[in-house]
């Protein structure tokens, strides 16, 4: 929002003249020319998760403003950290970050209980993502719905109000597909709730068009459960 980044700018302004700056990626953008603005007195470090213009339904047009800016923005950065070696590989490709600027710094996972499976003859399935379009629900469920021969149900845990066009789609296409019956769309879930909720899963399964790092996956594969996903950005090295 316009007064959020200009509340953000202003605070940027009055920071001290040497201090060391951190700014997440998903603002990086936004905030592009207070970024270069104060490069010369700010210590500037970029944490990027994955580029914003790697985004799933951008229209072209959004697409290159995005790589405009974050190019404009990183490129004032004195440093950048990444969440993975993929990340690192593209922002010196096609933003232009030299590589000995960038370090790869994994998110770490804790210890997690290791999970005993649902204990019955359906395969109790699992999806962990925010409903956008990056995260590829309907991909999968198309999926699934080919293999409804089979005994299984799915559970989806994520956030249903930040893109509320794409969750009414997804959840409208589960019941398009016939699926709606084995598929529950539960919402974001607490830590506690989540670690009762990989516990009792079969398998991970995400179809995400792009991940920069993929967070859930280390928590399921730390959990024991195998994993079914995408080969797509830091998916294959997670």
């Amino acid at each position: 929002r316009s007064n959020d980044l200009e509340e953000a700018a202003r605070k940027i302004g009055k920071i001290p003249d040497d201090s060391i700056v951190i700014i997440d990626g998903l603002a990086l953008a936004p905030l592009a020319e207070s970024v270069e603005k104060h490069s010369k007195r700010l210590l500037v470090v970029g944490l990027v998760h994955h580029p914003l213009a790697e985004e799933t339904g951008l229209i072209a047009a959004q697409k290159s403003q995005f790589q405009i800016r974050e190019r404009r923005a990183l490129g004032a950065c004195t440093h950048v950290i990444v969440t993975s070696s993929t990340t690192a590989a593209t922002l010196t490709r096609d933003y232009g970050v030299p590589r000995k600027n960038i370090d790869v710094i994994e998110p770490g996972v804790g210890e997690m209980p290791i999970s005993v499976g649902s204990g019955t003859s359906s395969l109790s399935l699992l999806c962990v993502g925010t409903l956008t379009p990056r995260k590829g629900h309907k991909v999968l469920l198309t999926a699934l719905a080919s293999l409804r021969r089979f005994p299984w149900t799915l559970t989806c845990v994520g956030d249903l109000g930040r893109d509320k066009q794409t969750s009414m789609c997804v959840q409208n296409y589960a019941a398009k597909l016939g699926i709606l019956n084995r598929t529950c769309f539960v919402g974001t879930l607490s830590t506690s709730k989540m670690v009762g909720v990989f516990r009792c899963t079969d398998l991970f399964v995400l179809a995400s068009y792009y991940e920069g790092y993929g967070m859930a996956i280390a928590e399921a594969l730390a959990s024991g459960i195998p994993v079914v996903a995408t080969g797509v950005g830091a998916v294959p090295v997670t």
